[in-house]
């Protein structure tokens, strides 16, 4: 005889393989039955143990992320009315997401996205270092934000040149907080701004202390819309929401508004990621390319042609080489007439010896 009996529990804590809960939905408002003959010979208390056999794959141990989730169908009230949702997890597992409001279930659904991070390189330059010590401390300091009642959120605006690493940086970043089982969110449309407080509450109303990121880049493409009174409501924290991070790039600081940018609590470091210096050029070299190919090239050479290149320019120049297999001095003129070519409107390509902000450096 078999039955089709659903158990459930509301108690996650004491959630296990061997026992889900004593208590079964009473019988005769939501237990089936597949014939009258199950009906007549179902005698067992509502409080009585579930057979083994009626808990088989209802739940186990996510060993990944050491929390409990359950295989099977579970009721949800809304009202007067119930209806079933399939397999649940405590908590979003560490990782990249994206979120859209979905119109058939009146929700905001996560996505998690596949980001390749094993490749991120931890670039030798000061202003870098000095970011990532400045995000270690905000992780360690909860405590002294809660003591002087300030909100546990920090912003940053990274700025410069297209292709300098600015991307790279945040991966690099992001990374580091994923390994901790944090999240990072990115809000890359304008719908996701104005969505951005219903996906922040959807988390917080679960995971009250998870670590997050809040990645927007090109930040200035959104600043000339209707959506800017939610951006700024993001950057100021105007959500309540602690344990977050927010990070926006741009390539062209000139045209953020003085709202955006004079506000210290906008954004509590600005930082200019220019152009890699000879030291960084050099290390990129070396990372990217093959003992053989090292052993081929003078490194001096190359770093004196490459000056005033972003990391993508360099990129190029290793492609168009040892991947193309073209000539170094074809490749390198190639890469100089796209150089020329690019229109970076008020932010230089070279280094500058003016004072930036944030943590840029001044160069004798």
């Amino acid at each position: 005889m078999s039955y089709n009996k659903l158990y459930y529990t509301n108690n996650w804590e004491n959630f296990s393989e061997d026992r889900i809960s004593k208590k079964a939905i009473p019988s005769d408002s939501f237990t089936f039955k597949n014939t009258d003959e199950d009906i007549a010979d179902d005698n067992r208390s509502e409080e009585a143990e579930p057979p083994k056999e009626e808990i088989y794959n209802m739940g186990k141990r996510n060993e990944d992320e050491n929390e409990y989730y359950s295989n099977i169908c579970q009721w949800v009230i809304a009202g007067n009315n119930f209806y079933t949702i399939g397999k649940t997890v405590k908590g979003l597992p560490s990782g990249y997401y994206t979120y859209v409001w979905n119109n058939n279930i009146g929700k905001i659904v996560f996505t998690k996205i596949k980001i390749i991070t094993d490749d991120i390189l931890a670039l030798p330059d000061p202003i870098l270092k000095n970011i990532l010590i400045d995000f270690q401390k905000f992780w360690a300091k909860r405590h002294l934000y809660e003591k002087y009642e300030f909100i546990y959120k920090r912003a940053y605006l990274m700025y410069g040149p297209a292709g300098c690493g600015k991307t790279s940086l945040i991966s690099l970043l992001a990374k580091e907080l994923i390994v901790k089982n944090g999240i990072v969110l990115n809000v890359n449309t304008h719908d996701q701004i104005d969505q951005y407080d219903k996906a922040i509450k959807d988390i917080r109303e679960i995971e009250k202390d998870k670590p997050i990121i809040v990645i927007i880049e090109d930040i200035d493409g959104y600043t000339d819309t209707s959506y800017v009174s939610r951006l700024l409501n993001i950057l100021d924290g105007a959500y309540q929401t602690d344990n977050v991070i927010a990070i926006a790039t741009t390539n062209y600081p000139e045209r953020l508004e003085e709202r955006f940018s004079s506000r210290p609590s906008r954004f509590d470091v600005r930082v200019l990621i220019d152009v890699p210096s000879p030291e960084v050029r050099e290390f990129y070299i070396k990372s990217k390319l093959k003992k053989e190919d090292l052993e081929s090239i003078n490194m001096d050479e190359w770093i004196k042609a490459t000056e005033g290149f972003t990391l993508d320019h360099l990129k190029e120049l290793i492609l168009l080489t040892f991947v193309l297999e073209n000539d170094f001095d074809e490749s390198l003129a190639k890469v100089k007439e796209m150089l020329k070519n690019a229109t970076i409107e008020a932010v230089s390509i070279k280094r500058r010896n003016g004072v930036g902000i944030g943590f840029s450096k001044i160069d004798k």
